[in-house]
Formats: structure tokens, sequence, C-alpha cells
């Protein structure tokens, strides 16, 4: 299920004090045309600070869900074991724009799991992404910029493994913050297409922070995502950017949206393998006025998690009681 919200509002922030001037005027006979005349300019200069004084905000929001239960009867592989799974993915796209600045908004969750009735739960997908830019305009398309961006995920998330005696327990692999990233970000920026932007920190920092100690000793080791035990964090400067394209559609029927970031170390910039990057970007094709398929495909590199890149691909089909971008 979609839900799909574009709010726009404007607050002329003249048109009170313009109602109370109005009401304040005596009321007598047709003025003649000189007074007139001064009347108009005068309301042309109202509307034209009412018109300054706009504040407009668009909110864009899309939810999918699903759930299914299965359930044996006389099972004939050991496979089949009765089980739920549940899957949900938010995503909240919002710009505010004002005279003098602009504020975008970027929030993404997902969440999924598999519980097996008999046994265990096993947490499938767990992201939480929030970012949040304020631009000042240069120019139509280009802009000064300050950023932060959060990652995390919002759960614990539990590994199992045998113990000496070969029998099976479980162990903290990771949990809320731990690990989680914050990155700062201070520089220019472009915007192209509609409402999409690119930014450039020049100036920008990344930390590194582990909150549940407990992941040291349950995984068995003394360093883990770039910190050693005992450590809450770690702080890195260096270059970043980040591109945000929300929902744009390509045609009548096929429609994409992208949000990735890259950050270089200062003191490894010119070591790639060094960099950190991350990217989710979504297809879809809508079809039968309230079907959609959607192709979500993530992508992400951290060398003090693993060297090969994580590619993640989720393919889903769903009914959409509005089916637009």
């Amino acid at each position: 299920m979609l839900c799909i919200m574009r709010w726009l509002y404007r607050i002329p922030g003249m048109l009170l004090a313009g109602i109370h001037a109005a009401a304040a005027q005596p009321v007598g006979p047709p003025p003649d045309t000189g007074i007139c005349q001064a009347a108009t300019l005068q309301e042309q200069t109202s509307r034209a600070a009412v018109k300054e004084a706009d504040i407009i905000n668009i909110l864009v929001l899309d939810f999918f869900t699903t759930i299914n239960v299965i359930k044996y009867e006389h099972e004939i592989e050991s496979s089949q074991i009765p089980q739920l799974n549940s899957y949900y993915n938010i995503t909240v796209n919002n710009v505010g724009k004002t005279r003098y600045f602009s504020l975008r908004t970027f929030i993404y969750n997902e969440y999924g799991f598999r519980h097996y009735f008999d046994s265990v739960t096993v947490k499938t997908e767990d992201n939480f992404r929030f970012r949040n830019n304020i631009q000042v305009p240069l120019s139509p398309k280009f802009m000064l910029q300050a950023g932060i961006e959060q990652k995390t995920q919002l759960w614990r998330k539990w590994e199992q493994r045998q113990d000496t005696m070969q029998a099976n327990v479980r162990y903290l692999y990771t949990d809320y913050y731990s690990p989680g990233y914050t990155i700062y970000s201070l520089g220019a920026g472009l915007n192209f297409l509609e409402g999409a932007a690119v930014y450039l920190g020049l100036v920008g920092g990344k930390i590194t922070r582990i909150r549940n100690q407990r992941i040291f000793d349950d995984r068995g080791v003394s360093k883990l995502y770039g910190i050693t035990k005992g450590e809450r964090r770690i702080v890195e400067w260096g270059v970043n950017m980040l591109v945000s394209i929300p929902p744009q559609l390509l045609s009548r029927h096929v429609g994409w949206e992208l949000s990735a970031s890259l950050f270089a170390p200062r003191t490894a910039i010119s070591r790639v393998r060094s960099y950190t990057a991350e990217s989710s970007s979504v297809i879809h094709y809508m079809f039968l006025k309230h079907m959609r398929l959607s192709l979500r495909t993530q992508v992400q590199y951290d060398e003090a998690v693993q060297e090969k890149v994580f590619v993640a691909n989720h393919l889903s089909l769903g009914f959409y009681l509005s089916n637009k971008l």
C-alpha cells in the first residue's frame, strides 16, 4: 500500500497588515484619479512584499508494507517450517523554501523479519537514514550548503553459532548506533532536474560510534568498524559528496529516485579503497492504474566492514491506492 502526499502552502507575511490598513481608512465619496493611482501603486507594493514573504513547503511520503504467513501440514522437507514474514519501508522527502534559504529533509527506514513459530525470529532488514541540508542560494542553480546525515539500525540483531558442546547459541551482532555514523558537510551545491541536488562538502567530518560495547565481547574481537574495544567513537575529517534525487517520472509509466553519499578521509584521500560509499536507487514501473513493480538496489562499501562491495536487490509488486510519483 502506498500513501503519497504533496503539501503546498503559502504564508503571506504582509497580508494581515494590509487588511488592517484597509479597515482603518475612512468611508467617503469616491477618490479622484490621483488618489486612485497612489492607491494602486501602494497595492502593487504590498503585493510584491507579500510575494517576497512566501514560504513554500512540499512533502512527498512513500510507504510500502507486506506480511504473509506460511503454514504446512504433513511436511515433506525439513525446510518447510511454519513462519511469519513481514517487511516495510517508508521514504520521506520534504523541501521547505523561503526568500533567503531552503531546507531539504530526507528520511528512509526499512525493517523486515522472518519468525519461525517453533524456534527463532530472524531480522532480515533494518536501516534508518536521516539527512538535513540547509541551502543559501547564490543563483538559480548554485548555492552554499551545510548538512548532516545519520545512518544506523534501530533494533538489535542476533546471530547464531555453536558452542563447545555443539549447541546453538545466539550472540549480539549489532545494536542501535552500534555501529552508527554521523556525517557533517559544509560547502557548495548544484540544483538540477526537478528538486534534485548534488552537494560537495569541502569541509566534512565523519563520526563512527559503537554505543553498545557488548558486541565486542559477543563477537570475540577487539576492533570493529575501525573502533578499538573501550572506545565509543572515532572522528575523521575529509571531503564528502551527497546526491539527492526525489522521485522523478522518466516516462508515463517509469519513475526513478536516488540517494547516494561518498566520504573520502583527509589522511588517505589519494587511496580510493579508504573511501566509504553508499547508494539507494529505486526504479518504479506503474501499470493497470493501481499496480507498481519496484526494484530497489542498495550498494555499500566500507573497508572497515568488508573488502568487497555489498549489493542488495529488492523486487516488490504492490497495489497502490494513489499510484503517482
